[in-house]
């Protein structure tokens, strides 16, 4: 699914900080993450480290000293995913805009009272519920309102998963397909958010390298999960 990907510098942020999101144009999503996530100075030192740290490192980050980077950063990493799911979810990009908006307050309000070990899993399935909880409230509405059947939202099934989350749950499998260089680069890039040069930096290949098997592992992962996702 490709809706065009809108790349945005959130002022305030060091150079390279832009949140991904598969809408273009939408500035009242930007305003709004901007608004809850505006980072405190600092120096260019303690902008690498935080850059390089794991997501649970920025959670402690945010959670103990307040550094409200750091959840600019995870929102960076993950903010497209959770725009592509609740568009799955809803079948509207409005819907999703909106969903996605309330999705970001509901984590950083709630980001640190809960024991969390993966935030990627936990902002999936945060996302998920939330999304479920939409659908359900428009049937309740619409069964209030008298709505025939025809016109009634379609009953949400449990068991019939959109495809990004089944995607999602197939990836460890698909990733197991792909050559050792092509999966490690993939991991690196797009799962943990590091940056080329990192990427160089923690394999050893060179940048002409690493490019070259992001783009074949894209194509790869790509066909596999297609694959995975009709069988």
């Amino acid at each position: 699914m490709n809706f065009g990907l809108g790349t945005y510098q959130l002022p305030g942020f060091h150079k390279g900080d832009e949140i991904f999101f598969k809408f273009v144009g939408d500035n009242t999503l930007v305003g709004r993450i901007r608004s809850l996530c505006r980072p405190s100075r600092q120096s260019e030192t303690a902008r690498h480290i935080m850059d390089s740290a794991t997501d649970l490192e920025l959670v402690t980050a945010f959670c103990q000293k307040d550094e409200k980077r750091a959840l600019g950063i995870l929102y960076q990493r993950y903010g497209h995913l959770v725009v592509g799911l609740c568009l799955d979810y809803l079948k509207d990009r409005e819907a999703a805009r909106d969903a996605t908006m309330d999705v970001f307050e509901k984590v950083t309000l709630k980001v640190c009272n809960q024991p969390i070990e993966s935030f990627r899993a936990w902002l999936f399935y945060t996302s998920r519920n939330y999304c479920i909880d939409l659908l359900r409230k428009k049937i309740r509405e619409r069964e209030k309102a008298g709505k025939n059947s025809t016109d009634a939202v379609v009953e949400f099934d449990e068991g019939e998963r959109p495809l990004s989350e089944i995607r999602l749950a197939q990836l460890p499998g698909a990733l197991a397909a792909l050559s050792a260089e092509q999966a490690s680069c993939i991991r690196l890039f797009y799962l943990r958010g590091l940056s080329y040069a990192q990427v160089c930096e923690q394999t050893g290949y060179d940048l002409k390298k690493v490019k070259s098997y992001l783009q074949n592992g894209r194509r790869n992962l790509r066909i596999k999960l297609e694959k995975m996702a009709h069988e």
